[in-house]
Formats: structure tokens, C-alpha cells, sequence
């Protein structure tokens, strides 16, 4: 009677990351794809230790052993303790059992970050899944991931008129982050203000306390370039009630609104829309030719103010995530 072989999720050893990193890339054995990909991953921010596969592990303290790798996943942590998750795609389509084997790898490697980390580098797990992906979408499904909303990106130039009316709601004033004092000022006034705009919230509500507001704050200012001067609140009474938050991409030539939000005090009363168009006036625009945000696509209020704006749609990606 033969020896029965279980497939299991495994923690990619050094000496198997060439042929892991080709299964992640869609190829197959030693290529130069991989070894490109492995020279250029630490400067990338990627840490190829943590990748996953399923299949057969080697067995340990054998150097002679070998592995099999049906299918790999990677987590790459990024700011505010959030990680993105990639999996290799299936070689065929429509084949459930590969399908099974991402998921089996995805959750290896949640699972495997979990016990490495304890949550000091990632918190939180996602995957943005494109469209044609339904193989991904079936995979991580298993793996434990739930959908928060589908994202539309939008665009519009960078040619937002200089001057914009400064006629502001009396007791209402519009400044840049920096008038807030130090750094640590800033952060009390933004965290306030960020909480307070989640209540009731229609953008991808189902993040709504998974996630420290720190740590979103923190993955904002990650967001391309970050400069303090193209971040812009509204107070009243002392207490800021929104923000618009622009960072540049100095490599794509754009900018990012990477978040426009009001507390619940300040909506209905054309603030967003006003707030929006203040920060779009101060935008450089010599090395930039494009504003880009995103949204989702339940959010009708928020859709129909970036249509006011000249905002269109040029692509769609439904998020994904899952807690360690």
C-alpha cells in the first residue's frame, strides 16, 4: 500500500524562494523573472520571508529533502499595520482544486504572519481583486476574507481654477495642517476628526473599528509623497470638522486625494464640495498633470459630489480583508 502524501501551508525555506517566487510570478521553475524579482524585492519593501506556499513541505533538518509548491502567497506589510496580500493565479481556468490550494496558501500565510508578528507590523490583511478575477475572489472567499466594498477610481486634470470663492459659512475657516501647531497636535485634531467622520459613514463601513485611527492616519501619510501643505481642514470653534488630505506621486506624475471627510456637524451644508475645490486650487502642477481618489460605489453622495468635480471612472477593484 502506498505512502498517502497530504498537501499542507508552509512556510517558503530560503533555498525554495527561486521556484516559490516563479509559482507567485505564473511561471514555472528557475527563471530569470524570479531571480529579477528576489534582487529587487528588499528594495521594494518586500520581504520574501514572508511567503507561504501549499504542498508539500520539506522536511526539516534535511537539506536533501525536497518541497513540492502547488500554489504561494505573499504579505507585504505596509504603513499603518496593514498588509497586502498576492497569490499566484491558477494555471488553469476554472479548476476548483486549484483554486482550494490559493486559498490554502493565502491562509498559510495569515496565519503564519500572525504567529511571527502578534499584530506589531499587520493588523489587518487585504487584497484588492480586479475584475476577471473571480478565481482570487473564490480563493480568498475560503481563506477567510470578507468584502468591504467594491472601489471605483477616478480621475480628473489638474487644472482646477486658481480662484476659488473664499466665502466660507461664518465661523468657518479653512487652513492648512501645519497652522495646527506640532505634530503631535495635528495627529489629536485629525484622529478627532477622522473618528468622528466614520459615524454613519457610506465608504466601505464594514472597516468601521478594525483598525486603530492612528494606523489610518499613518497609512495616509504613506500615500506617495506626503506634504503637510497639501493637507487642508475646516474648523469651527476651535474644533476641526473636516479634511482633505492631497499627497503627490512624483513618479506617476499625480496627485492623490487619499481622504475627504466631514464630521456629522458639518454635512449638508456644501462644506465637502467647497472643501474639495479649496484643496484642488493649491495643487502644484508643473510635474503633475493628474488628481486621482477613490470611492465606493455605494457611496452615492460621495459619488455625485466627484462628478460636480470633473472626477471620472477609469477602473474598479473590490477590496477584501481578513484579521491575522
Amino acid at each position: 500500500m502506498g505512502t498517502v502524501i497530504h498537501s499542507t501551508g508552509f512556510k517558503v525555506p530560503p533555498e525554495f524562494r527561486v521556484a516559490a517566487v516563479s509559482r507567485l510570478l505564473g511561471l514555472s521553475g528557475d527563471t530569470p523573472e524570479a531571480r529579477r524579482f528576489i534582487a529587487d524585492a528588499p528594495g521594494q519593501g518586500v520581504d520574501l520571508a514572508w511567503m507561504w506556499a501549499w504542498g508539500m513541505a520539506p522536511e526539516a533538518d534535511d537539506v536533501r529533502s525536497t518541497a513540492r509548491i502547488d500554489q504561494v502567497a505573499l504579505i507585504v506589510p505596509g504603513a499603518g499595520r496593514v498588509g497586502m496580500v498576492f497569490a499566484g493565479g491558477p494555471r488553469y481556468a476554472g479548476d476548483e482544486g486549484e483554486t482550494a490550494q490559493i486559498a490554502g496558501a493565502i491562509d498559510a500565510a495569515c496565519v503564519g504572519v500572525r504567529a511571527e508578528d502578534s499584530g506589531s507590523r499587520v493588523a489587518l490583511v487585504q487584497a484588492l481583486v480586479e475584475s476577471g478575477q473571480d478565481w482570487y475572489r473564490s480563493a480568498l472567499v475560503r481563506a477567510g476574507f470578507v468584502s468591504v466594498g467594491r472601489l471605483l477610481y477616478l480621475r480628473r486634470a489638474n487644472n482646477a481654477p486658481r480662484d476659488v470663492p473664499g466665502d466660507w459659512p461664518q465661523g468657518v475657516e479653512v487652513r492648512p495642517i501645519a497652522s495646527l501647531g506640532d505634530r503631535a497636535a495635528q495627529d489629536r485634531a485629525l484622529v478627532d476628526c477622522l473618528d468622528r467622520s466614520y459615524q454613519g459613514t457610506l465608504d466601505c463601513p464594514e472597516l468601521c473599528g478594525l483598525r486603530d485611527t492612528p494606523d489610518i492616519l499613518a497609512s495616509h501619510r504613506a500615500c506617495g509623497k506626503h506634504d503637510p501643505s497639501l493637507w487642508w481642514v475646516a474648523s469651527e470653534g476651535g474644533r476641526v470638522i473636516g479634511c482633505a488630505l492631497f499627497n503627490p506621486y512624483p513618479e506617476q506624475g499625480s496627485i492623490e486625494l487619499v481622504y475627504l471627510g466631514l464630521a456629522p456637524e458639518a454635512r449638508g451644508r456644501g462644506l465637502g464640495v467647497r472643501l474639495a475645490r479649496h484643496g484642488l486650487a493649491s495643487l502644484p502642477r508643473r510635474a503633475f498633470t493628474r488628481v486621482a481618489c477613490a470611492v465606493d460605489e455605494r457611496n452615492a453622495p460621495a459619488r455625485r459630489l466627484y462628478d460636480r468635480l470633473g472626477f471620472t471612472r477609469f477602473d474598479a477593484r473590490e477590496a477584501y480583508i481578513r484579521k491575522p
